[in-house]
């Protein structure tokens, strides 16, 4: 029993190297705002794996507008909300969907978050409605931000592409 314990204190205790750690506060950051809890160790170490496994999220990542908005969404739930507003409507193929994508898969299939997908929202029409008007009206006020704040880089990113694809 005393093994046990002084190796999961060893393994606690390794450093962990900065892409681990910054994939960590993705994870930590990406479900607050997705499902308003924080990912257990096994989430953590799935999306680690993920990541190092696969290079399904690093296909834009070179794009200075994709490392943006992966620090903007990792850096607080309002530019997480503002991120994503945009990027639903004018770059969905951006890494930082991909990597929404990616944790909800690992938050769908393991204990317990699962329950945030399965069970049912509480309350009858009105409440649906009502739930529906607020969560329009949430979307709208962020897009007409986030357009403000992103589209320009949006479209500085795009010309530099272009003038760099033809020289």
């Amino acid at each position: 029993m005393n093994e046990r314990r002084t190796a999961l204190e060893a393994s606690m205790s390794e450093p962990m190297s900065e892409p681990m750690r910054e994939l960590d506060r993705e994870c930590l950051a990406f479900s607050a705002y997705l499902i308003r809890q924080r990912p257990n160790e096994y989430v953590l170490a799935k999306y680690r794996d993920a990541h190092n496994a696969s290079g399904i999220v690093e296909l834009n990542e070179s794009l200075f507008l994709d490392r943006l908005l992966v620090g903007v969404a990792a850096a607080h739930p309002i530019g997480a909300k503002l991120v994503d507003a945009y990027t639903a409507i004018f770059y969905r193929k951006s890494a930082v969907r991909r990597k929404w994508i990616l944790l909800l898969a690992i938050l769908e299939s393991c204990a317990p978050t699962y329950k945030y997908f399965d069970l049912p929202d509480v309350g009858g029409r009105f409440s649906l409605a009502a739930r529906l008007l607020w969560l329009s009206l949430g979307f709208i006020l962020a897009l007409c931000l986030s357009v403000i704040l992103f589209m320009p880089v949006h479209l500085i990113s795009i010309v530099c592409s272009r003038q760099a694809g033809r020289t």
